[in-house]
């Protein structure tokens, strides 16, 4: 077989691309999946994800606040919110 699988990564040469890998499609699925985002977290790591789901919370909390201080929607974050925030996120996953 032409798969090579390192550290849960799977490399594919060009002549298998068009294989069917039933195994890859079911870790597509295991899990829990984010209903608002689609990221997917293993069983074990419930706790991630309550603190994924407190953070999308979060998100929709701030952006309602800001909704009724200003008079025109913000139609992006500040570079240093959307930084700041996408730290904690990634911190949430990696621990």
């Amino acid at each position: 077989m032409h798969m090579h699988m390192q550290n849960n990564y799977v490399t594919l040469l060009a002549c298998c691309i068009g294989r069917r890998y039933p195994g890859a499609i079911q870790q597509l699925y295991v899990g829990i999946g984010c209903s608002s985002c689609g990221l997917r977290f293993k069983s074990e790591t419930a706790d991630k994800y309550t603190e994924h789901l407190d953070w999308h919370f979060r998100q929709n909390r701030r952006e309602k606040e800001e909704l009724k201080v200003a008079k025109n929607r913000q139609w992006y974050y500040g570079i240093v919110v959307c930084f700041a925030e996408f730290l904690v996120f990634l911190l949430l996953i990696v621990w």
